[in-house]
């Protein structure tokens, strides 16, 4: 039975191409994902060039903000049309395009395209997009007439959708972690964490809103995602219930409440550092900080919110005077040699999740803190000493704020 669709025809480069929507259940019945039977007849060669689904994200992520998102919106899938022989399409073989009969100019660019049961829709760019309404229609088969915007193109060869697949994949870039949160509306930790920037003034004007690190010379003293996962480590501790403070506005009054609480987390982190006040009163420049101390990096930014974490869950009525110990107790230039094997691997900093478990550790540590939420720091602690070779101490670790 073949599917009919308005369209509009184009062309770029020599490629056909026509602009139209389908619904989500035409998605589930016309679209094969490319990992499978069909899909990996039409791609396998030489090079696999499909990138691998992610099923974690597509399932965990993907399709729940398609189910329980705010006006969830999709941008464009490019679908290739092909035949199931998988030989070249020619118009009328497998689709037809019947130009419009308006008396128009631009008459043969609007009509209807035509898609015949010959063939199938192959996801050149927008695979874990339709993945994701595939597995949202098992939920809620409601979804099944919400439209999606598409770009279809003709077949002609195997070698064509490989390339052309691959060059759709190699310059779509999605954008970093942090300026995904600085525009996050809805995510009530976002909320919470642009109301603690506002709250708390070594953040204020100094956030990194649009780069996962930061420069040399940077002005920021953090950025938006290390913030966003020290909040979370935080908020978890605390026991704070932050469902319902979802999708609200900014000001709104739970949302700063939430946030002053955190504000005192961080004043008492930055109180402890006291190079910090130099950065607030402009004698001193947070990139000169970050060329002598390890608190000043994002490894730092985040084990002191873990070990505050551990602290607050383990003595809820006296973490702060803890932490200040902690803090106050470390000698945090990059030269101190404690650092070697835990945040530092030779001159570089070791910003990895397990050398920030590790230098939480080695602060709780200085704390004098153990117990039961310290004890999988103290462990990471112990195995990256162990496991730290000197003369590998400048092996490929990413610098990063």
């Amino acid at each position: 039975m073949p599917y009919t669709f308005p369209a509009v025809k184009g062309e770029q480069n020599g490629t056909e191409y026509f602009l139209t929507t389908l619904e989500y259940g035409e998605v589930d019945s016309l679209v094969e994902l490319p990992e499978e039977y069909f899909g990996k007849q039409l791609l396998n060669g030489d090079l696999p060039m499909q990138r691998e689904l992610n099923w974690s994200r597509v399932r965990n992520q993907m399709r729940e903000y398609l189910l329980n998102g705010d006006y969830p919106f999709y941008s464009a899938l490019t679908l290739f049309i092909v035949p199931r022989d998988l030989e070249p399409l020619e118009p009328g073989e497998g689709y037809e395009f019947r130009p419009a009969s308006s008396g128009s100019i631009d008459e043969n660019k609007y009509g209807q395209l035509i898609v015949r049961s010959s063939c199938i829709l192959f996801p050149g760019d927008g695979q874990h997009r339709a993945a994701s309404i595939k597995e949202a229609l098992r939920d809620d088969k409601s979804l099944a007439s919400v439209q999606i915007p598409v770009v279809l193109i003709p077949f002609h060869s195997k070698e064509r959708v490989r390339q052309m697949f691959a060059d759709l994949n190699l310059w779509a870039k999605s954008p970093g972690k942090t300026i995904g949160l600085a525009f996050e509306s809805r995510d009530p930790i976002a909320l919470i964490t642009k109301a603690v920037i506002k709250e708390v003034p070594l953040f204020d004007q100094r956030v990194n809103l649009r780069t996962n690190s930061l420069s040399k010379k940077s002005p920021h003293v953090i950025t938006m995602n290390a913030l966003f996962e020290s909040n979370k480590l935080l908020l978890n501790a605390f026991g704070e219930e932050i469902d319902g403070l979802r999708s609200r506005q900014p000001g709104d009054e739970a949302v700063d409440a939430v946030a002053q609480r955190l504000e005192k987390v961080w004043s008492i982190i930055i109180e402890c550092l006291p190079e910090w006040k130099d950065v607030m009163s402009g004698r001193t420049k947070p990139g000169e900080l970050r060329e002598d101390f390890v608190y000043a990096h994002g490894i730092g930014w985040q084990a002191i919110a873990h070990a505050a974490a551990a602290l607050i869950r383990t003595y809820p009525d006296r973490w702060a005077q803890l932490l200040r110990r902690g803090l106050v107790a470390i000698d945090w230039h990059r030269a101190n040699q404690d650092w070697q094997g835990v945040a530092m691997v030779g001159t570089r900093i070791n910003n990895t999740g397990p050398g920030i478990r590790a230098s939480a550790g080695y602060i709780l540590k200085q704390a004098g803190v153990t117990g039961e939420d310290a004890e999988p720091y103290a462990t990471a602690l112990k195995n990256s000493l162990e496991n730290f070779q000197p003369d590998l101490q400048d092996a490929s670790v990413v610098q990063v704020g």
